[in-house]
């Protein structure tokens, strides 16, 4: 898929453990039985953000977490770009309306189509070969962005969120794993 070549540092947060035990391991996958993971089950990652692997954690671990870094290089085949690729993005979008159309269902979002697209996968191999997902997440940072030209509506944001996933546990370097934070 992508031809970008991404190198970058994923932050996995997590909930409090002893250094040693969350190197040896970390990462966790997301949770099968909370439905919300928003590119399917799979380790997630921020995408060099340690301010949003710290929010996740002090939300979501009640102020008790560790965040570990790991030195990422996304590329080539079974890496789908949603941030910086509109090759990726063109593809992916194409193949969601596909889906969605076929399923005639209302409350379709991405979790789901990617669902869909690995079982398929399993079946048909190379329909959707892809093993990590970069995407952007608009809803974490609800401000507004920064303008480019006063009065204009034009914006962007110098802080966004991006979200890595990866599907399968053996295709994150772990041994680049350090401990970045932890509060108990």
């Amino acid at each position: 898929m992508s031809e970008n070549i991404i190198r970058t540092i994923g932050h996995h947060t997590c909930k409090y453990c002893h250094p040693a035990y969350a190197k040896a391991k970390a990462p966790f996958k997301s949770d099968p039985n909370n439905g919300d993971a928003y590119l399917g089950q799979g380790f997630y990652f921020w995408d060099d953000n340690i301010e949003y692997a710290r929010h996740w954690g002090r939300v979501h671990y009640d102020n008790h977490y560790t965040i570990l870094g790991y030195d990422f290089e996304l590329s080539g085949d079974q890496f789908l770009d949603l941030v910086g690729s509109r090759k990726d993005i063109s593809y992916f979008h194409r193949l969601y309306d596909d889906i969605r159309k076929r399923e005639q269902c209302k409350d379709f979002g991405i979790s789901k189509c990617i669902q869909i697209l690995q079982i398929v996968e399993k079946e048909a191999p190379g329909v959707f070969p892809i093993k990590i997902i970069r995407a952007a997440d608009y809803n974490i940072n609800k401000k507004g962005g920064t303008v480019f030209v006063a009065g204009k509506r034009g914006f962007t944001r110098l802080n966004p969120c991006y979200i890595i996933c990866f599907f399968d546990r053996n295709d994150i370097p772990l041994q680049s794993a350090i401990i970045v934070d932890s509060v108990e």
